[in-house]
């Protein structure tokens, strides 16, 4: 991991720091058997931790503080709301990596936030959106790891967006929504082979776009991922402040 860099204080990165934080906390609480209060007790280090690493400063001490408290608060109605579905009943898969053959040379790859394989309505997958807006729910990207899941050997049976702040919305995954999704990664690869995108391929351009490790114009950078679709994926230096602050909240 590379070592701390100082980040400026943009939404983007207060944002991000801050799911990064409530994911990690999220993820070994899951593994910790769902102990009441335990992400509550662990929030302080995880974020200072994570400001630490990330060297991501503040304009005033007032908004830092505004943010952790905000925090806090999302992991309590957290906690609360995986409770209330019964989902902390099941045993949860967090963070759950696929990479899958899709066709014509092409891969299906992501993370998926949540994997339940023992639900009493079949396997289920859901993905945690740290936001108070619905318009964040993205429903194409759970038909896409279902996508992925299906062509594993495991036919996922709903998915469902959730969010602290936000009831879940559950939907059904039938034939018909796995073929809309398969027309639309055609669709992707399809644009990604033409003269659509005019941007120079560059990490800020084309960071988050699904189809950047696909798309030829993308092509000459070096990746491990060339040839591949990628939904719930994020840049070099979140997936490494994740691991690292993942690994140091397991070591208590």
């Amino acid at each position: 991991m590379r070592g701390p860099q100082k980040v400026e204080y943009v939404e983007d990165n207060r944002n991000r720091a801050k799911g990064i934080v409530v994911h990690a906390l999220f993820d070994q609480w899951i593994k910790e058997g769902c102990q009441p209060g335990w992400m509550r007790k662990a929030a302080p280090k995880a974020w200072w931790l994570l400001l630490k690493q990330a060297g991501i400063v503040f304009p005033t001490q007032e908004e830092r503080d505004k943010r952790y408290f905000e925090m806090l608060e999302g992991i309590d109605l957290l906690e609360k709301q995986y409770v209330a579905l019964g989902l902390s009943k099941l045993s949860g898969e967090t963070e759950k990596r696929f990479s899958v053959p899709f066709r014509d040379g092409v891969r299906l790859m992501g993370m998926i936030d949540l994997f339940y394989a023992d639900s009493p309505h079949g396997p289920l997958i859901g993905d945690l959106k740290f936001t108070k807006y619905k318009k964040f729910f993205d429903t194409d990207q759970l038909f896409f790891y279902a996508l992925a899941m299906h062509i594993a050997g495991v036919k996922v049976k709903y998915v469902f967006n959730w969010s602290p702040y936000l009831p879940p919305e559950f939907h059904r995954v039938t034939s018909a929504t796995l073929k809309t999704i398969v027309g639309k990664i055609d669709e992707m690869v399809r644009l990604s082979k033409g003269d659509v995108f005019t941007l120079a391929p560059d990490a800020n351009t084309c960071w988050g776009c699904p189809v950047q490790f696909v798309c030829p114009k993308y092509a000459k950078h070096e990746s491990p991922m060339l040839g591949s679709i990628v939904f719930g994926a994020t840049d070099d230096d979140m997936k490494d402040l994740f691991a690292s602050l993942a690994e140091q909240l397991e070591k208590g």
